[in-house]
């Protein structure tokens, strides 16, 4: 346990407005199962959620083409620019994701921290639907309540996936590697 707590200690977190929708289970449920609790989400979430995972997995594709042609990588670089952009505006439009409540959490490729109203029961399993944003990649994720702290009458409760495929572990360390890329070119522009 002190190493599992540890192991996620390690990955890098960043701060960070996600919508976000969550269940208690009373077992550990992977997001596959027909028995998880959003298996019912839309065809949109999930088709838009198959693009962001075929997105990551093409990178070293793209990577390993541009070693050898810079036109061809630039060429295939602004066709996927242009699909990424048609994904935005799919899921802007979807009524299921734009339903879900937006929060700021704290996010790493480890787990997720976030607010409640009531407390989460340490130990519990949780079921995640998560939607990062500007990419509006959606995961549906397993985890574990780790710990629950009151503050101000709220509860921060502390989140580690239990259940979480290599393809949402790449969309998240994406996310959080550019999300920690343009925090710095934020600061640089504000001391230029």
């Amino acid at each position: 346990m002190a190493d599992d707590v540890q192991d996620h200690r390690n990955y890098f977190r960043i701060d960070d407005m996600v919508a976000i929708e969550y269940q208690l289970m009373s077992e550990l449920i992977a997001p596959d199962a027909t028995a998880y609790p959003f298996s019912n989400t839309s065809e949109q979430f999930q088709l838009i959620t198959e693009m962001q995972t075929i997105e990551a997995e093409s990178q070293h594709i793209l990577r390993s083409i541009h070693e050898q042609d810079r036109q061809v990588a630039n060429y295939l670089k602004n066709i996927d620019r242009r699909i990424q952009l048609l994904s935005r505006i799919l899921a802007a439009c979807s009524e299921d994701i734009a339903s879900l409540p937006r929060q700021s959490v704290n996010l790493s490729e480890g787990g997720i921290a976030f607010s409640s109203s009531a407390p989460l029961p340490k130990g519990g399993y949780i079921a995640i639907k998560l939607v990062l944003f500007p990419s509006y990649a959606g995961m549906l994720l397993s985890g574990r309540v780790v710990s629950c702290e009151e503050e101000n009458k709220a509860y921060t409760n502390h989140i580690t996936f239990e259940c979480i495929s290599d393809s949402d572990r790449q969309l998240l360390a994406k996310h959080v590697i550019q999300f920690q890329a343009q925090q710095r070119r934020a600061r640089l522009d504000q001391s230029d």
